[in-house]
């Protein structure tokens, strides 16, 4: 096991934490095709398109970590993937 910064690394935590840097890199793809269907197409307002979805996206994340949370109370762990 490697040890950095008092953390363990582990294979199994590096297996659980892959999707996500995968998606983030691969996510970038959708810029071209979200640029070529804006109507006025412009840096601001790609930058405000993007923007928006990011607190549409944050919004949902919220209702449903808060709707868990109400439903199950302190009996969620704090690492909810283990």
């Amino acid at each position: 096991e490697l040890i950095q910064h008092g953390h363990h690394l582990s294979l199994s935590s590096f297996t659980k934490a892959l999707p996500v840097f995968i998606f983030g890199f691969t996510c970038h793809q959708q810029l071209p095709a979200l640029v070529l269907e804006l109507k006025h197409r412009s840096f601001r307002r790609l930058a405000a398109v993007a923007s928006g979805a990011v607190l549409i996206v944050a919004g949902v994340y919220a209702a449903v970590g808060a709707a868990g949370y109400w439903a199950f109370g302190p009996r969620v762990a704090a690492d909810v993937l283990l």
